[in-house]
């Protein structure tokens, strides 16, 4: 069994894919309690917003769990001024959110270009690590980071993966070349995936496999 020596075993390298720390649930993803649990554990974590008659709404097919934009705000930023706003920089790139279509990006940018008007966050526009894609190969973050489909053609070096749930097992691990280079691996089986990693590099026999 080999590891690629480019796979990462830190937590916030684990993205939770929708929030989820251990395999598909259409009942968990994006409940907001599952989504602060997965960063609370220090993984990183990309969930799916919405913007519906005027109200920010977590749900991937369907919105399902309305949520205020305070929410959002405060899983990226911790700490607050004298007016409560919080400002220190804290998960930036830990929290991927996926926006849903056109209606939402365009309410998130005005809502972010507002806020960066303001008093309260000078550094508003760079607080938010969004993004918006259809079937693209790959997109760009807002923080830059390259956010790649699960079944793209090539897998970049320095990118998030959302790795593909067929391969989100041991075996599949071992294979340098199905895994890749990529910084992040967006995860569904986020626990169980990042144990595994850390209890096997954690042998002495690492250095036989560099």
């Amino acid at each position: 069994m080999t590891y690629s020596v480019h796979l990462k075993r830190e937590k916030k390298n684990f993205i939770a894919h929708r929030g989820l720390l251990h395999g598909p649930d259409e009942e968990l993803e994006n409940h907001p309690e599952v989504i602060m649990r997965a960063l609370e554990e220090g993984f990183g974590v990309e969930f799916d917003l919405n913007y519906v008659d005027g109200v920010w709404v977590l749900g991937h097919d369907k919105p399902q769990y309305q949520v205020p934009f305070s929410f959002i705000r405060n899983l990226v930023y911790v700490g607050g001024d004298v007016n409560g706003y919080p400002r220190a920089r804290l998960n930036f790139h830990r929290v991927f959110i996926h926006l849903k279509d056109m209606k939402t990006v365009e309410a998130f940018h005005s809502l972010t270009k507002d806020e960066l008007e303001s008093n309260l966050s000078p550094n508003a526009r760079y607080q938010y690590n969004w993004f918006y894609h259809v079937n693209d190969q790959m997109t760009i973050t807002s923080g830059g980071v390259p956010w790649v489909h699960p079944y793209a053609n090539y897998v970049p070096a320095g990118s998030a993966w959302v790795v593909p749930i067929e391969l989100q097992n041991a075996e599949s691990m071992s294979n340098r070349t199905v895994w890749g280079k990529p910084d992040y691996y967006c995860v569904d089986h986020t626990r169980q995936l990042w144990e595994h990693v850390n209890d096997y590099m954690s042998l002495p026999s690492l250095a036989d496999f560099n």
